[in-house]
C-alpha cells in the first residue's frame, strides 16, 4: 500500500495550528490549502464514493462518506468531532457551484443549493471560530438561487458569525 502523497507541505509551522474540517472536500483543494497554511486537518467529508480511495492515498486524516444535507448525518459529524476532545476551529467548504456559475444552468430551485445551506447548518452545530465557503461570484448576487442572502448569512449572523464576502 503506497504511503499518502501529501504528508508534508512547505507551509507555515504553527505551534498550535487551527484544526479544520473540509466539507464537500472533492479531491482536497481546501485540505491542501489548509496544510500549506500550517493548519491541522481532522476530517474531510464528501458524498462521492470515487473520492474516498483518492483521499486515503493522499491524506492521513479520516474521510467520511455521506450526504451533508441529511440532518442525521450532520449530527453524526458533530458527535464524532465532540468525541475527539479537541476543538474544531475552522469549517472549510466548497459546495457545488452549478446553481450560480455562468458555466452551469443557474436554474431556479437547483437542488445543489441545499448543499451550501447544509454547510451553514453544520457550522452552526459546531463550536467553531471560522467558516469559509468557497464558490463562484454569482453566488453573492443570484436572484434565482439566493441561498447566500436568504439563508446562509441570516443563519450565521444569528449564531454570531461576522461575515465578509470576497469575490
Amino acid at each position: 500500500v503506497p504511503k499518502p502523497a501529501v504528508t508534508h507541505t512547505t507551509g507555515t509551522k504553527l505551534e498550535n495550528p487551527p484544526r479544520f474540517i473540509d466539507v464537500c472536500c472533492g479531491y482536497g483543494g481546501w485540505t491542501l490549502a489548509g496544510l500549506i497554511c500550517g493548519w491541522c486537518p481532522i476530517l474531510s467529508i464528501d458524498h462521492c464514493k470515487s473520492i474516498q480511495p483518492w483521499h486515503e492515498r493522499n491524506f492521513k486524516h479520516p474521510f467520511l462518506l455521506g450526504d451533508i444535507t441529511d440532518k442525521g448525518f450532520q449530527h453524526q459529524i458533530a458527535d464524532r468531532l465532540r468525541k475527539l476532545g479537541k476543538p474544531t476551529d475552522v469549517l472549510l467548504c466548497g459546495p457545488p457551484c452549478e446553481a450560480w456559475s455562468p458555466a452551469g444552468k443557474r436554474a431556479a430551485g437547483d437542488g445543489r443549493v441545499q448543499v451550501a445551506a447544509a454547510c451553514a447548518d453544520l457550522a452552526c452545530l459546531l463550536p467553531i471560530k471560522m467558516v469559509c465557503i468557497e464558490n463562484v461570484p454569482g453566488m453573492a448576487n443570484s436572484k434565482r438561487n439566493p441561498c447566500l442572502h436568504e439563508y446562509i448569512l441570516p443563519k450565521h449572523k444569528k449564531h454570531g458569525y461576522p461575515w465578509t464576502t470576497i469575490c
